[in-house]
């Protein structure tokens, strides 16, 4: 999960720890298989890693529930005021003086 830039280093631990909360509340998912990590600041995003194993080996089943966690994150987030990333690009012109406009 790529979080935007600007997120502070606060709101990220305290975020990693929430979604470690979520996941081991979770019956489905085996608890001592939770990764939840800070896994990298990329060039438009501080990324959260997380992986985990699913109790279900059905298919239908399993995009069910993985389809609650991640709604369940998306809750967390959102009710953090936590933004996303998306990729951006910043581009800079230079008038005919050499100036940044």
């Amino acid at each position: 999960m790529g979080l935007h830039l600007d997120t502070r280093s606060q709101e990220i631990r305290k975020i990693l720890k929430q979604i470690k909360v979520v996941l081991a509340n979770n019956p489905n998912v085996i608890e001592d298989t939770i990764q939840v990590n800070f896994g990298e600041i990329a060039d438009s995003s501080a990324n959260i890693k997380m992986y985990m194993y699913i109790n279900e080996t059905d298919y239908r089943k399993f995009l069910n529930i993985k389809e609650e966690i991640l709604c369940s994150l998306l809750a967390l987030i959102e009710k953090d005021n936590i933004e996303l990333a998306y990729p951006t690009q910043t581009v800079y012109i230079k008038n005919d003086e050499g100036e940044k406009v």
